[in-house]
């Protein structure tokens, strides 16, 4: 990819790493919030009114919303207040609004008090309802890990990229040379992240059996540490594999010699896989869809042998008797691709090289 395709990348990305980076700082607040609340004073609070605004959406589901004030007294002086809880605006996400409006409703038509939890630094800030929300919880952070541990995943890659060795003309580098990076990165940033939220849930909920769900938090970050720390095993292995093509200018019929260069001594056989696919793009919206079609493709095995001090080759050689000119047309395109692989004691050796052919 070319530093024009990695800014619109970037500029893609952006939204996705916004949404996530809100949805976990108002997950964080209202954690911080909550916890501020459990050293508040207790106080009776009378209901003076409560509602259950409900709203239908245009695909047809209802949310939530309870509203309400009440009256509290501190040191003798009257204060009211509207601050329910925490969490503003409507929801369906369990039935938190239904169950508080019936609290605050059978209060205020019984005449009892419930208790409100005041900030004994300031009579003001007060809350009717400190508990908090696992199932709201759990709700955010899939945001939070779809968009944002995405485009943090996305976006180190292509910092990581960017910043990687060249290899000269003479040389194709090997695809995502630098992939455990990023994948280390993302990795470490979403467990921490879903360690410190399991923990704070646990401790101000108080009970694991009703917060053991959000251990759900912790799957992504563990799934990239486990890729990241495999791709790591298979750098540190094999280290970063370059192409080299004769002819270094490609055309369509053309016989090529392709010789892979590993920095390691490996011994075992490498297929190799040369593929011609045609990506582009169907329908619009929700309808949208990416296809990729392999137009031609040939497979070689090829024995390791010596390439110098602390180095293996595997030579391949293909002849083109079909596919397409490699072109970018937008939503259209074609290009060409060598995967190599071997299957190998531990980690397994895989490497992809993209190709240009021309006419």
């Amino acid at each position: 990819m070319n530093s024009k395709g990695y800014f619109f990348l970037v500029l893609f990305m952006i939204p996705f790493l916004g949404g996530g980076v809100w949805m976990g700082y108002e997950t964080v607040t209202t954690i911080n919030k909550v916890e501020a609340a459990q050293s508040w004073t207790e106080t009776p609070a009378e209901i003076t009114s409560c509602v259950l605004k409900s709203h239908r959406g245009s695909k047809g589901g209802r949310t939530y919303c309870v509203t309400g004030q009440f009256a509290y007294t501190v040191e003798g002086k009257p204060y009211r207040s509207n601050k329910v809880s925490f969490y503003t605006g409507s929801d369906n996400v369990g039935t938190f609004h239904q169950r508080i409006f019936h609290q605050m409703e059978s209060a205020r038509l019984s005449k009892k008090t419930l208790p409100c939890w005041v900030n004994p630094e300031n009579p003001d800030e007060v809350v009717l309802i400190r508990e908090l929300r696992p199932e709201m919880m759990g709700f955010q952070l899939i945001f939070v890990f779809a968009f944002g541990g995405a485009a943090i995943a996305i976006l180190s890659g292509v910092a990581f990229s960017l910043g990687a060795k060249r290899s000269d003309n003479n040389k194709i580098r090997m695809r995502h040379s630098g992939i455990h990076r990023p994948l280390l990165v993302s990795g470490v940033a979403s467990l921490a992240g879903g360690l410190w939220i399991v923990w704070k849930a646990w401790v101000l909920v108080g009970s694991l059996s009703s917060t053991w769900y959000l251990l759900i938090a912790l799957i992504p970050g563990v799934v990239l540490m486990g890729f990241g720390l495999y791709t790591l095993l298979r750098f540190t292995k094999f280290g970063v594999s370059e192409l080299m093509l004769s002819p270094s200018m490609i055309r369509l019929s053309d016989r090529i010699n392709a010789t892979v260069l590993i920095p390691k001594i490996v011994e075992g056989d490498f297929k190799g896989r040369l593929t011609c696919t045609h990506q582009y793009t169907t329908g619009s919206g929700k309808h949208r869809n990416t296809h990729h079609d392999v137009v031609w493709s040939e497979e070689q095995v090829s024995p390791a042998s010596p390439g110098g001090e602390q180095m293996t080759q595997a030579r391949f050689r293909f002849e083109l008797r079909g596919g397409h000119v490699t072109e970018e047309r937008g939503n259209d395109s074609y290009y060409w691709r060598l995967l190599v692989t071997s299957d190998l004691p531990g980690v397994d050796y895989k490497a992809e090289f993209d190709i240009m052919v021309v006419s």
